[in-house]
C-alpha cells in the first residue's frame, strides 16, 4: 500500500477541509465508471500569496472492484482566494509522484516511485521537487 511511503506534513488546512474540496470536485477528477480517494493531502503557498493552497494526492479504481482496478490517480490542487478553495487542476501524469512536504518557496518535495517487475510494492526510486507554474505542475532540474 502506497500509504507506508507517505510523510504527514503540518497543514493549515484541516483534512476535513482537504475531504470537502475533494468530494465537491470529485466529478472533475474521477470521471465516469471510477472511484477516486484521496491517500495524502498537504497545505502550503503554492503561489506566492502568503495563502495556504492545497494539494491532494489520489488514487482511483475502476467502480465495484476492490484493490485490483487501479486504473492511476494523481494530483489535485486548490489555490485559496479569499479564504475560499478554489479547484484549479488535476494532473494524472504525477501519479507515482508522491508528495511529501510543500517548501516556504512553493516548491513541492516529493519521492518518485518504481514498481519492479513481478512485485506489488513499490520502492522510492529517488526524489524531485515540483513548482506549480500558472495552471500547470514543472519538474524542476
Amino acid at each position: 500500500m502506497l500509504t507506508t511511503l507517505i510523510n504527514k506534513s503540518f497543514s493549515q488546512i484541516s483534512q476535513e477541509e482537504a475531504d470537502s474540496a475533494f468530494s465537491k470536485s470529485r466529478l472533475k477528477i474521477q470521471g465516469e465508471g471510477r472511484a477516486c480517494k484521496i491517500i495524502n493531502s498537504l497545505s502550503g503557498d503554492l503561489n506566492n500569496d502568503s495563502k495556504d493552497d492545497l494539494l491532494v494526492y489520489y488514487t482511483c479504481e475502476v467502480n465495484g472492484t476492490i484493490g485490483k482496478g487501479t486504473t492511476g490517480g494523481g494530483w489535485a490542487i486548490w489555490i485559496n482566494k479569499n479564504g475560499s478553495l478554489q479547484f484549479l487542476l488535476n494532473d494524472e501524469k504525477k501519479f507515482g509522484l508522491v508528495p511529501l512536504q510543500i517548501l516556504s518557496n512553493g516548491i513541492i518535495h516529493c519521492n518518485r516511485l518504481q514498481f519492479k517487475e513481478n512485485s506489488e510494492k513499490p520502492d522510492v526510486a529517488g526524489q524531485l521537487n515540483i513548482r506549480l507554474v500558472g495552471n500547470s505542475l514543472k519538474i524542476l532540474k
